[in-house]
């Protein structure tokens, strides 16, 4: 799959999102328009306000894993950058499909992540190596794999099954 091809599925990831909050009364913005802040969307309703950054794992369905990109080195060499264990967001989106929508927050990633490396029981269950080049700037993208059924059962993560606005209508007549 090319870049674009990945970008492309990105994008849809991040609709489904915003079309998830939307459909429940909630403000999303891209926060690609917001300087200084990392991460994809920013869901505001009231006086809540929290960054989501979303995953699209098209392969999840297949593999019966979720892959969580922990780190990467560039294609330079230089410095590592952290993505999913960064503290700027509140939660991370993964969509594994239209309908299928899977929330955890940073604290609970983290949590798991240390889970791992202390070799305890965890929703990880084995490190992963990506080479990535071919699709981006990076290198090497590292990250961990969830069974997508631990993650259904799990107590601390959140999982929705989400109906497009127009399925939800129609649903619900």
């Amino acid at each position: 799959m090319s870049f674009h091809e990945q970008n492309a599925k990105g994008k849809a990831g991040e609709m489904i999102v915003r079309q998830f909050y939307q459909s429940r009364g909630w403000t999303v913005t891209d926060l690609k328009q917001v300087r200084g802040k990392s991460g994809d969307v920013i869901v505001e309703k009231g006086d809540r306000q929290f960054i989501v950054e979303v995953k699209h794992d098209a392969m999840a369905a297949k593999t019966g894993n979720c892959f969580v990109e922990t780190h990467s080195k560039r294609y330079d060499g230089e410095k590592q950058n952290y993505v999913v264990a960064n503290p700027e967001y509140d939660w991370i989106c993964y969509v594994l499909s239209p309908e299928q929508l899977f929330f955890m927050s940073w604290e609970t990633i983290s949590s798991e992540i240390s889970k791992f490396r202390s070799n305890k029981p965890g929703i990880f269950h084995k490190e992963v190596k990506v080479n990535a080049a071919k699709y981006n700037n990076r290198n090497e993208t590292y990250g961990l794999l969830a069974k997508i059924e631990l993650l259904k059962t799990s107590p601390h993560v959140a999982t929705f099954w989400h109906l497009s606005p127009d399925a939800w209508i129609k649903a619900n007549r």
